[in-house]
This record gives structure tokens, sequence and C-alpha cells, in this order.
């Protein structure tokens, strides 16, 4: 069995761990080994692992190991040696699978074609419970490199390079895998093409798991990851006939995304103030087919043009005021959007989930509107390095106010959805 690292956001392993239970010929290994993701073997070929909408990438598990020192000449040595405790016939043999699948040119990993490998390390660090390392990410990364490089005689490159050792560091633990999906090989096709490009370096976004979603074309300032959108889905527990709404839906990767996976028995309504993201969202629903799947309408996230009661879900990743807004701004919002997610979904079983980085929301949603709202979860999540927050509350079976109700109604009318 193949032995696999699925990264995701730092919270959201249970969701992760909720679909892999549902595939066939896994076996988990641990899902609190390093923060960030899930250990898992398998059988299955590549196109079944590939299925996976919670991961935001899959690798092939290296190894994972404790003892970095904070120290920087101890701590860079230490690593430069951790290439010669890896076992690394089984983790190549799996990139060599995964790259025959994707239809790319196949590399042959054995000593022979050794010469013909290219390389690239890339290091993700954080320090959570201790004080901050003396060495910095581009210096465990090139004391990595040169491990490797000693190992195997690989030449290092970091624009069109064959395989990609990905290294994560926590405080004094580190783990070690291989990309399984990259556009390394991909970059190497354009830049004969155009010598032009031979000094950009791939992007990030399209080395990732996610990227393989049709509709994932055009972003905004702060577009969610489509596997973490999976995973807000995933907790609030979206049935087939559900009326599911975005208020606040940037490139509409929320509703797309639950479009995409029902296929079209769910109702989706993706909004949003901003004109740059409603035509984002559609250029979106358009690539990724979800034309008809999808309704999407400018309002403002306030005062939605929606009936009380009429919504089954709400799900919402709303701004963090740091690309987007401010965070003086986020304050009032997020509660305003609070109060209109009590009036509009369905008392009794409307669910919502709200992922946010607001000091208010807790009151609001524990507190202000502790008769309407029912706290099922709350935790924190960590994306990229973001901190943020996710609410799951259930609307309770007690009625809003006609007067507040109806002045909401009439205001959303009047302004057409939108406030001016």
């Amino acid at each position: 069995m193949a032995c696999y690292w699925a990264s995701c956001a730092s919270g959201l392993q249970p969701q992760l761990v909720s679909e892999l239970e549902k595939l066939e010929n896994v076996y988990l290994v641990s899902d609190t080994l390093f923060l960030g993701g899930v250990l898992f073997s398998t059988s299955s070929a590549p196109v079944e692992v590939l299925k996976l909408r919670s991961a935001d990438n899959i690798y092939a598990f290296l190894g994972h190991f404790q003892g970095i020192l904070h120290e920087k000449d101890g701590a860079l040595l230490y690593i430069k040696g951790l290439p010669e405790k890896i076992d690394w016939g089984p983790p190549l043999n799996l990139f060599s699978q995964w790259q025959a699948f994707i239809k790319e040119d196949s590399i042959f990993l054995d000593n022979k074609n050794n010469d013909l490998m290219s390389f690239r390390v890339s290091c993700d660090r954080s320090c959570l419970k201790m004080k901050k390392h003396e060495f910095t990410s581009m210096e465990a990364a090139a004391a990595l490199g040169e491990g490797v490089q000693k190992l195997f005689g690989w030449p290092a490159d970091m624009r069109c390079y064959d395989l990609e050792v990905v290294i994560w560091i926590q405080d004094s633990e580190t783990l070690l895998a291989l990309s399984l999906v990259h556009c390394g090989k991909q970059r190497k096709k354009e830049i004969s093409i155009s010598s032009s490009l031979a000094r950009q370096r791939p992007r990030h976004a399209d080395s990732q798991l996610y990227s393989w979603r049709q509709y994932r074309k055009v972003l905004v300032e702060t577009s969610l990851k489509p596997s973490t959108a999976y995973g807000l889905l995933q907790l609030g527990q979206v049935l087939p006939g559900d009326l599911v709404v975005d208020p606040m839906c940037g490139c509409g990767t929320i509703p797309l995304e639950a479009a995409d996976w029902f296929g079209g028995k769910a109702m989706c309504l993706a909004g949003d103030l901003a004109s740059k993201a409603i035509d984002a969202t559609h250029k979106n629903a358009e690539e990724g087919g979800a034309v008809g799947l999808c309704d999407i309408l400018r309002w403002d996230a306030a005062i939605l043009p929606l009936r009380s009661g009429c919504v089954d879900r709400i799900v919402c990743d709303m701004p963090f005021g740091v690309r987007c807004g401010s965070s003086r701004t986020r304050e009032w919002l997020c509660p305003s959007v609070v109060k209109e997610v009590v009036r509009v979904l369905r008392p009794g079983t409307g669910i919502a989930v709200l992922m946010a980085q607001s000091k208010s929301m807790k009151h609001e949603v524990a507190i202000c509107q502790k008769a309407f709202l029912e706290l099922l979860q709350h935790f924190p999540i960590e994306m990229a390095g973001l901190r943020a927050e996710v609410f799951v509350i259930k609307r309770t079976m007690e009625p809003v106010s006609q007067v507040y109700d109806h002045k909401r109604v009439f205001q959303a009318r009047v302004n057409g959805g939108c406030r001016k």
C-alpha cells in the first residue's frame, strides 16, 4: 500500500478523515501526526485518490522527524542529514506512477537516469509553542537541498524542476514529502516554446490538488481554496434538495463547489456587493459548467432580498479585514450579517457555517442571538498563516420580530438588494 500525506487547513482534519473513510482500501495512519494534514495508506489507483475534495494537495510521504534545534547551525546540519534517514524507494515509485497517470513523460527513477532528474525544495515553517527559529525557511530549504543533491547527485532547478521535495517545520518537528501534483514539467514545455517565460516561476495554485477544479479560473484578492470550501460545506451537513446560500461569495468558490459536488441536486445561490466579485463568479460558473446550477446576484449581505425562513444552509467565508475591507469595517459588518442569517434561516432545521476573524462574532452568536441560534461547533482554523474561527450554528424555533422582519424586506426591495 502506498503511503500518502494529504494536506488541508489546520482544523479541518476531521472532514478530510470523514472523506477518506468513505473510500475503499484506505487505512488511516494518523490525523494528529502533524498539524494541517492526514497520513494514510491505500492501494487505490491515483485516479481514486485524485477525487479527494477536502485535501489541499496530495504528497508521497517521506518521513516525520523530531529534534530540530532552535540554534541555527545545529538545526541546518540536522536538516542536511535527513535525506540519508529516508527510504526513498517507495515514494519515488509512487511519484513515477502519478506522473504516468497525469500523462506527462514518465520518469524512470533508477541509477542510470539520475542525471535526468532536476529538483527543488520548498519549506513551510512556523513556531507555535517555542520562540522563533534562528534560521529562515530559505536556509532550511537550502540545507535539505544540499543533502538531497549529495545523496542522488540531482541538479537543483527552481523553475522547471522534475521533482519537488516539501518540508514542513513546526517548532522542533518536521515532515517531509514529495509533491505528486505539480507543474514543473509543464513549465519545461512552456519554456521550450517561449524563452520569455524562462524567468517565470511556477504558480503555487497550479501545483495543488484543487487546481483540477474546472470552475477555478478567475480569482479575487481573498479567494478561498475549494478544499476548504468543501470542508465548510461538510460541516453544514448539506443535503440534496437544500437551498445553499453564500451571502459574501467572492469569486463564488463555496456555491460553485456545492454545485459541482451535488451536480444540480442542491439549489445554490451566490451573492456579493462588489461588482468585481460578481463578474468573477459569472466567469467561473461558465467555465465550470455551473450555469443554471448556481444563481448569482448582487446584493448587500446585511440586507438580503430573501424571504424569512426560506434558506436551508448558509456557508460563508466572511471578510478578515486584511486584504478585503478593514478591521473596523469587519467588526460592525459581521454582527449585521449574523442578524440577517437569523432572519433567513429556516427555523428548527437551518444551519449556518460562518468563518470569520472578528472579535465580536462569538459575543454576537453566543449571547446577542442566543435565543435564535444554537452554537453546534466553534473551533480555530489556520490557512497559510491566517488564523480565523469557524462557527457552526443552528436556527432555533424562536420567531424573529415581525416589525424587524418587514422593515428589512422593505429596505431590500427599495434598494434592489444593494446598499447604495
